[in-house]
């Protein structure tokens, strides 16, 4: 391996589809991209919410469902 170089280390990932209303959206936006190993995806939109899709790390998938649950009252 060449000076400075570094083994990349691989992380198991879990896509999620998650379903918010639009009044929760920007909340869990935010909340996803601020934790460590999450990836959005996509977005898609429907009258009533949207639909997140993105990759979580499948050690911290629990406690991201959780604080999901959690902060939309049990609607994401």
């Amino acid at each position: 391996m060449p000076p400075g170089w570094r083994p990349i280390e691989s992380v198991a990932v879990r896509e999620a589809a998650i379903v918010v209303s639009l009044s929760d959206l920007a909340l869990v936006k935010a909340r996803l991209t601020g934790t460590a190993g999450v990836r959005i995806s996509k977005e898609s939109f429907s009258e009533v919410g949207a639909t997140i899709t993105a990759e979580l790390p499948e050690a911290n998938v629990q406690p991201i469902v959780w604080m999901l649950t959690d902060m939309t009252r049990g609607r994401a």
